[in-house]
């Protein structure tokens, strides 16, 4: 289960008390401490020696990396001497680590210091000023052990890349900081991912994951007229958050290039504009004039531009106000302080490009920033703060780089802002999915429902849909519950498939037990020429379990030419006296991907089956994802679940040709 207000396990509770190995150890005061031998030895396995002297970022080195003159050591030097320089070049960083440390009064054991002063040695002194996550975790923020590891391996970037050893010597630093360990493996227990999102862009271009572990998580990119379908090897392998993290690399994002349903006669591929406009045109956020064109160059009116913004930072809808269609966004924004309406002017009027700056900052919650201004033209601390956010950037000319304070804001101009604006907020502000009462985190790279409510329509007493994509097939699922079934009527009815119940465990017993009608439901249905498959009704406490349902199934359905899937159906029942109750999340996806494996390995199509309640609380579908979903949700016009499904089972009241009980109905959603 994955909600937000889940109890995170802390492994830091104080900086005193944090990662304390040995109890033995008695803590030595930060202002006096010196890095040890071990440390020494660490930085020098590191750096690598070099006799001669070299140039690296404009500076002459020698030795250990230690800093030196052009030509101080024309003959090179000794190992020996090599050290004493590394000694002498340590104490400024010892110094600097040391009024850190002691400022704010944090006290560490030694191996903690080590590893903070070759870190420091490394990397510069810049770090200590800063308000990093490994300052604030110094300073007593909690934080689990693998925060710590990202804390160190963030800092792992040269000429703006991700450099390989730098990314494996934070991790070894880290691990010296945690455990006190000096030698550590490459590979031993944490490994880094880089992520190259080629022409587009990434939150995080790094992360640090345990080897053996799932990913869990992908980060995101994004790219302009492209949808990111993933990130893949260099030799072009998907890697899904449900692989297990083998090694260290760099993974590489996969584009497809957008093909828009919708033009505008006045927005053509060439133009800057084009695909802002046309992205927030297929997503319905911006429309175009009835005679087909779109406006770009028009100046946008003060009503439009409020309205659109305060949209884009997620403002509910806003019915008209003030004898103006935009006048319920505005008095919105001027409540919440983003605008002065008193100063706003006419509602069908031109607003200027820096009024919709200090709108824009304010809704998003920028403070103004005090750097010095990028412009030539303006010094305001709202527009400085969205040119730092990404969100407007401003002219390049002969001059500088220019903002146009005063100019009118086009039509254009403000689909790139409202494309930006959405962008930021998708990567700082996590949606959040409410269900009874649960707030759930948005599990990251499971793909959303990606079904249009407005496609599903009912035919002869059947739901349906159709897009530009999929065709939604009718078919049902049946049991010994059904009682006889006329196959031939049910396939001339428009059944299209049928999943068939091999069986089941209990859940009180825990014993297996027989469709009594399988045989013959199964039999009919292939005799009838419907694709067919079949679903076993699981009760598995253990992955043991599991895998002893799977086998039963493959043993019951060897003799069938099973064409459709084989589905893992694990139900919560609703009572504590059954032997499921309680059930781990860790364990429900264990059994279900171990039923799937066993399924897939014997040359069949596993399913997994769910509701709305199984699918949010009992399962975490990031952990299952490679598998397809079965969703079940009943007296809907259309499924409401967040996630992308493969079929719905939209009743368990439906009325079939040859069958004289209720029965379920299914829409399987079809590639064209």
């Amino acid at each position: 289960m994955n909600t937000a207000n889940t109890n995170r396990i802390h492994k830091i509770v104080s900086i005193m008390l944090v990662f304390c190995l040995c109890a033995s150890y008695i803590p030595v005061k930060a202002a006096n401490m010196t890095i040890s031998q071990e440390g020494i030895d660490f930085i020098k396995a590191k750096e690598g020696f070099y006799k001669d002297m070299y140039t690296y970022a404009g500076s002459w080195l020698i030795g250990y990396g230690t800093l030196c003159e052009e030509g101080e050591y024309p003959d090179g030097i000794t190992e020996e001497k090599a050290e004493e320089l590394l000694r002498e070049e340590l104490v400024r960083h010892e110094n600097e680590v040391n009024a850190f440390l002691a400022k704010n009064g944090i006290t560490l054991q030694q191996h903690q210091y080590d590893a903070l002063v070759s870190f420091t040695y490394n990397l510069g002194t810049n770090w200590l000023k800063g308000n990093s996550k490994l300052v604030r975790i110094l300073k007593g923020e909690q934080a689990t052990r693998d925060e710590v590891v990202d804390a160190f391996g963030i800092w792992c970037h040269a000429g703006g890349k991700v450099q390989d050893g730098l990314a494996k010597r934070r991790i070894q630093e880290a691990l010296m900081f945690l455990d006190g360990k000096y030698n550590v493996k490459n590979d031993s227990e944490y490994a880094y991912i880089g992520f190259d999102a080629g022409e587009g862009e990434t939150a995080r271009d790094v992360l640090f994951y345990k080897v053996g572990n799932v990913y869990g998580s992908l980060p995101k990119a994004t790219r302009l007229g492209y949808t990111f379908e993933g990130w893949q090897t260099a030799k072009g392998t998907q890697i899904l958050i449900s692989h297990n993290v083998q090694n260290s690399r760099t993974l590489y994002a996969k584009w497809s290039k957008n093909k828009y349903g919708k033009s505008f006669a006045d927005v053509t591929s060439d133009k800057w504009f084009y695909h802002y406009i046309m992205e927030l045109s297929e997503e319905n956020v911006i429309t175009g004039y009835p005679n087909g064109n779109y406006g770009p160059y028009d100046t946008t009116t003060t009503g439009a531009a409020v309205t659109l913004l305060m949209r884009a930072v997620g403002a509910p809808e806003q019915p008209a106000a003030d004898n103006h269609w935009a006048g319920g966004f505005i008095n919105y924004a001027h409540e919440k302080g983003f605008l002065d309406k008193d100063r706003l002017g006419n509602y069908d009027g031109n607003i200027s490009r820096v009024k919709i700056a200090e709108i824009a900052a304010k809704s998003l919650g920028l403070a103004k920033s005090k750097s010095k201004s990028p412009y030539i033209d303006v010094d305001n601390g709202y527009v400085t703060a969205l040119y730092e956010a990404g969100i407007m950037e401003g002219s390049i000319t002969d001059k500088g780089r220019e903002f146009a304070p005063d100019t009118d804001i086009t039509r254009g101009e403000v689909s790139a802002i409202i494309w930006r604006i959405e962008k930021l907020i998708e990567e700082e502000n996590p949606e959040k999915i409410v269900y009874n009462d649960y707030i759930l985190d948005v599990l990251k790279d499971v793909p959303k429902n990606s079904l249009n409510v407005n496609n599903f329509y009912t035919e002869d007493g059947f739901k349906r849909y159709e897009d530009d994509k999929r065709t939604g097939i009718l078919g049902i699922d049946v049991s010994e519950f059904q009682g006889d079934i006329n196959w031939e009527s049910v396939r001339n009815d428009g059944i299209e498939y049928a999943i068939i119940r091999v069986g089941g465990r209990g859940y009180g017993t825990g014993a297996l037990y027989d469709d009594k009608l399988f045989d013959k439901n199964i039999q009919g249905s292939i005799d009838a020429g419907l694709d067919t498959g079949v679903y076993f009704f699981s009760q598995a406490i253990t992955v043991a379990e599991a895998e002893e349902e799977a086998k039963y199934v493959l043993e019951k359905i060897k003799n069938y030419n099973i064409t459709g899937p084989v589905v893992f159906d694990w139900e919560v029942i609703g009572t504590t006296s059954a032997r499921t109750y309680g059930l781990s999340t860790k364990t429900l996806c264990a059994a279900a991907n171990r039923f799937c494996e066993i399924i897939a390995d014997a040359g069949y199509s596993p399913m997994i089956y769910f509701n709305t309640y199984a699918g949010y609380i009992k399962y975490d579908l990031s952990k299952i994802m490679q598998y397809p979903f079965w969703f079940a949700q009943y007296d809907v016009s259309a499924p409401t679940f967040y996630y992308d499904f493969d079929m719905w089972q939209y009743t368990d009241k439906g009325k079939v040709d040859g069958i004289k009980e209720n029965v379920d109905v299914n829409l399987y959603f079809k590639e064209k």
